[in-house]
């Protein structure tokens, strides 16, 4: 006999609690709760049932490991019937889920049944307890709040370089001279907001994130959550790399247009190389990196040819960042916009790499029409600017609620962002590649409407 596995089963119908010991040693030898979890769900559930059926068993479980200061050994995985797919479906996470459940005395965590009013499970070590839930079953509705799983951080108005068309300067981000940037205290404060409310990842952008100090530090201490940092790619230092050789919730975004003429004739002479040094320095300490790339009527036609794609993934890139050129009142070159036809062509050629390439993609708007428009305003995400301005977007300047004076879920319940949400033709592009540069005329007299503020000028 390996080990005795402990296995809380939970039935929400009979409302039953009950505890077992697993010796199976056939089973039990399948080492790894995942392996465990099949065995028992293959074993238990009629492979027929209806994915949605009482019977149909949701199996939480955790490794022999998971709890101990063995490295990369804290994930808890989820086995259930999926609606989706209609057989076995399996899914994983990091946090804290696995190692507690793994301290309160359990292996695995078997749920079946359906409860006929809002419960919630309660675990306190050796306690279990099933208790009402009616008076949270549809709290953060009621009042307004929809949580984005991502939170643009605008984290400093500093910057390096001058691009041409830059969008945090025509927003406003890099010229609110009057207004005080927050300070790391004041991110943390933010970060931490936005863990408790569930916000899973943060793309942390700028200006120039790298002339923030202690960047790295600050994404340290919050190793359950992922950090998206997009960078110009010339302002890292030493101990930076230094710091993400020890990071694994850290991926690092660099900016480029497309070949050495197109980046340097934008960002700077030498850019383009600088560029690649930094790629090859983080794959060197193996951080995961990628590329952000601002799609126009000059570069596209560059990104349609394969051998772009192929050479950055030989340079070892893994994401790919492709937004399209979005024109402001200070840039006014629509001309860069991609027609109509120019977009189906380059959408067709995007969803070809997704299907033969090794990289991981995603295309601004294109991939936002699969999720009914636009996600700012929290559908998808939101963004702080480096003064506390809650935003719905990067490139939208109005604002009602800075952080330092309210907190981020009031902001996201604001009456604003959920008019934003919910009138749905606000959310469309109608041909333009940002839904909120379609709608400035309605935007200005929703913002008179809600008595917002501008952070800058669009």
């Amino acid at each position: 006999m390996i080990k005795i596995t402990k296995i809380l089963r939970i039935d929400l119908e009979t409302k039953n609690i009950d505890y077992e010991d697993y010796t199976d040693e056939d089973e039990v030898n399948l080492i790894g709760g995942m392996g465990l979890a099949t065995a028992i769900f293959t074993r238990e559930v009629d492979p027929e049932i209806d994915p949605f059926d009482g019977n149909n068993l949701m199996i939480f479980s955790v490794g022999p490991f998971c709890g101990t200061a063995i490295p990369f050994c804290g994930r808890y995985f989820i086995t259930a019937k999926s609606p989706l797919t209609k057989i076995l479906g399996e899914a994983s996470s990091g946090g804290f889920f696995g190692k507690e459940l793994k301290s309160a005395g359990y292996d695995l965590l078997i749920i079946k049944g359906k409860s006929q009013s809002p419960v919630y499970l309660w675990i306190n070590d050796g306690q279990v307890e099933i208790k009402d839930a009616s008076e949270l079953w549809g709290k953060a509705k009621e009042e307004g709040l929809k949580v984005p799983p991502f939170l643009i951080l605008s984290i400093t108005k500093q910057c390096n370089l001058h691009c041409a068309g830059c969008y945090a300067a025509a927003a406003g981000t890099l010229s609110i001279k009057s207004e005080k940037q927050l300070n790391i205290d004041a991110w943390r404060k933010i970060i931490k907001e936005g863990n408790d409310l569930g916000v899973f990842c943060y793309v942390i952008a700028g200006g120039e994130p790298f002339m923030f100090p202690n960047l790295l530090d600050l994404c340290s201490e919050f190793k359950d959550r992922g950090f998206l940092i997009f960078t110009n790619g010339t302002a890292l230092k030493e101990t930076d790399y230094e710091k993400l050789k020890k990071l694994k919730n850290v991926a690092i975004i660099v900016s480029i247009e497309g070949d050495k003429e197109d980046t340097d004739s934008r960002r700077g002479v030498g850019v383009y190389e600088k560029v690649l040094k930094t790629i090859n320095r983080l794959n060197k300490i193996g951080t995961i990196n990628g590329i952000s790339v601002t799609i126009n009527g000059i570069n596209y036609k560059k990104w349609m040819n394969p051998s772009m794609i192929d050479f950055l993934i030989k340079k070892g890139v893994r994401i790919g960042f492709f937004l399209e050129y979005i024109p402001t009142k200070h840039d006014i070159t629509e001309s860069l916009m991609l027609t109509e036809e120019e977009r189906t062509a380059f959408r067709k050629q995007i969803l070809n790499y997704r299907a033969n390439k090794k990289i991981y993609l995603i295309h601004s708007p294109g991939d936002e029409e699969y999720m009914g428009g636009c996600v700012s305003a929290g559908r998808g995400f939101a963004h702080v600017t480096p003064s506390g301005a809650l935003t719905p977007c990067p490139v939208s300047s109005i604002t009602t609620h800075n952080l330092t004076k309210s907190s981020l879920r009031e902001g996201l319940a604001s009456d604003f962002f959920k008019y934003i949400r919910e009138n749905e033709h606000l959310l469309k592009t109608e041909g333009s590649p940002c839904a909120l540069f379609s709608h400035q005329e309605e935007l200005a007299l929703i913002a008179s409407k809600f008595k917002a503020s501008k952070v800058g000028t669009l």
